[in-house]
């Protein structure tokens, strides 16, 4: 199940998701690393052609991540391969995401300051951030945000 997902972008969402916590658990019965509810979980799975797993399962780091990066996969490819949608979806779903489309092209960074969801607005800043200090730990060279930050275009 290999969704080709840049391992700094996965460091960054789970940090927000879970602060690293295998057994994390939401109020909203997100489970694991990468914080996957279990019917998402399942259609993910399905999708890979996996069975889906039993939501105990999803605490376990070698379920949950590859899932998860799945689902995160699956959001960036229906986001046209812009992360900052990609997020907003990981955390608010795609159709909210579609609702926020600008009617004409806006800058990345105007978009997100604009997500109407205070939750989801600052988890998308939050893990943009993260996945900056990643590079640059893993680099030790700034990262230009632009570059992985495209323009979003209405529908």
């Amino acid at each position: 199940m290999g969704a080709n997902i840049p391992v700094q972008w996965l460091y960054g969402v789970m940090r927000k998701e879970s602060a690293f916590k295998p057994d994390a658990t939401s109020s909203a019965g997100a489970l694991g690393l990468l914080q996957m509810l279990p019917g998402t979980a399942a259609m993910t799975a399905k999708a890979a052609g996996q069975p889906a797993p039993e939501p105990e399962a999803l605490k376990d780091p070698a379920i949950n991540v590859p899932l998860g990066a799945l689902h995160l996969r699956e959001v960036l490819d229906k986001s046209g391969g812009r992360w900052q949608m990609a997020l907003a979806a990981y955390n608010a779903g795609f159709r909210a995401v579609t609702r926020w489309l600008p009617p004409k092209t806006m800058d990345a960074d105007i978009w997100i300051e604009n997500i109407p969801f205070n939750e989801t607005r600052t988890y998308v800043q939050r893990i943009l951030f993260h996945v900056a200090v990643y590079q640059w730990l893993e680099t030790k060279k700034g990262v230009r945000a632009n570059n992985w930050l495209p323009a979003v275009e209405p529908q």
